[in-house]
């Protein structure tokens, strides 16, 4: 019979892979607080722009009616 294949196994230290796990978790941390701040920082920039919309649409109608009742009442 044919030998079979096997993958290569690799022991390691219990306190290496300790290690290399806080490391992971220490970077998955700061990359959790980064992606945080820059959705933060989005989602400012489109409540500001959509503030800014509903202003406009707001002034347009108060000109609208001030036009239309001034000539109404002349």
């Amino acid at each position: 019979m044919a030998e079979e294949e096997s993958v290569p196994k690799m022991v390691a230290p219990e306190d290496d892979i300790r290690e290399i796990h806080s490391r992971l978790d220490e970077i998955e941390r700061r990359l959790d607080f980064v992606w945080g701040e820059v959705y933060q920082r989005f989602g400012k920039r489109i409540g500001r722009d959509i503030g800014i919309l509903y202003g406009l649409v707001i002034g347009l109608y108060l000109c609208m009616l001030y036009i239309l009742l001034g000539v109404a009442f002349r």
